[in-house]
This record gives structure tokens, C-alpha cells and sequence, in this order.
């Protein structure tokens, strides 16, 4: 004959009118802080890693030692990294790569390898390295815009640079030195970073 399952059982007995007793299934309290826990986690990490961005950027850069003595528009380029640690404030960073080319005259030059005497002037072309650390304010939004301003330190690594001085001597003879360097010169948060700006949501 075939075994009788608990199925069964319950059948003849809910026939006969009697009770049928109910399958439990316990869970610990400490089984539903532990889900809870697995849960706060997983919403922590998830909101931690929605709060950073990666963005490319490229447009034109001029260098200059005065606002008389703008040099050449360049093209430059790179790719930085932002977190928000708030609705507020958002930091960022970056890598980005720019040639600075153009021209000084002898006062605005100080180094000590250079001859001053009868220096007329001097042209540059560097490729330069910058790492900005800057941190964003950004006001309320309306709708979809917002302004922001942020304030920061850059740091320069000089890749290559480039000069040519120009002298002019009394007789009127007129003479040129070239001098190349890379990879040397490098200025760790030496640059002061100062800007604002306005972003619309598109999505």
C-alpha cells in the first residue's frame, strides 16, 4: 500500500471536522535586524556612489603675463572627477593638458640662468600639466538651472618648455638663445583657481 503523506492527513481530518494544524514559520528578531542592516548598507553604498561624476571638457585656453601681453589661443583638454558631499558643495578634480604659449618682456622674467644684459624679450611654449582641487558652491536650484562658484588650488607640471630670448646690444647687433627643458619644473598647488558659472538640466 502507498504511504499516507501529511496531505492526506489533513484531508481525512478537515473531513471529519477537526483541526488542522497550522505549519509555522519563525523568523528571529535578530534574523529581521541583520536584513535590516543588509539593506541600510546596500542604500548607503548605492547613494556613496551616485554622489560622484566623471566629465571631459576641451575649449580654448590664452596665457598671458599681462592683460597687453595676451599670447596665442590654444586648444586644451582633459577629464576630471566631482563628488557632492552635500546639495550645497561638491569638490572636484581632474587632469587636464594645455599649451601656454607666449611673450614677456625682461621685467616680467626672473631666473637664474638667464643673462639680463640687454634682454629685449621672450617667447615661450610649454606644455603644461594642471590638477586642480577646487571645491563648487552651488546656489539653490530653480526648475532645472542653477549658478555656482568655486574656489581652488591647481598645481602645474611642467612637461616641456620652450624659450627664446632676444637681445639687443648697443651697436645694434641683435642675437637669439634658445633653451629647452622637461620635465623639471613643477608647481604643487601654486595656482589660485577662481571661477562661477551657470548649469541647465537638459534631463
Amino acid at each position: 500500500s502507498a504511504p499516507v503523506t501529511n496531505e492526506a492527513n489533513n484531508e481525512n481530518a478537515e473531513a471529519n471536522g477537526q483541526d488542522i494544524p497550522k505549519k509555522e514559520t519563525n523568523v528571529k528578531p535578530k534574523d529581521l535586524k541583520n536584513a535590516k542592516s543588509t539593506d541600510k548598507h546596500s542604500k548607503d553604498s548605492k547613494k556613496f556612489a551616485n554622489n560622484f561624476a566623471i566629465n571631459v571638457s576641451a575649449g580654448p585656453d590664452v596665457s598671458g603675463v599681462t592683460i597687453s601681453q595676451i599670447g596665442k589661443v590654444t586648444f586644451a583638454y582633459g577629464a576630471g572627477l566631482s563628488y557632492d558631499l552635500s546639495k550645497k558643495f561638491t569638490v572636484r578634480t581632474g587632469f587636464y593638458v594645455a599649451k601656454k604659449i607666449y611673450s614677456a618682456g625682461e621685467s616680467d622674467y626672473h631666473s637664474n640662468t638667464v643673462n639680463y644684459n640687454y634682454l629685449q624679450s621672450i617667447d615661450a611654449d610649454c606644455k603644461v600639466y594642471e590638477i586642480p582641487l577646487v571645491i563648487n558652491y552651488n546656489f539653490g536650484m530653480v526648475k532645472n538651472h542653477r549658478w555656482f562658484a568655486s574656489t581652488g588650488l591647481s598645481s602645474y607640471l611642467m612637461k616641456k618648455e620652450s624659450y627664446v630670448y632676444y637681445y639687443k646690444y648697443p651697436s645694434g647687433n641683435t642675437n637669439e638663445k634658445s633653451l629647452s627643458i622637461s620635465n623639471k619644473n613643477k608647481h604643487y598647488f601654486s595656482v589660485l583657481d577662481l571661477s562661477a558659472g551657470y548649469q541647465y538640466m537638459v534631463n
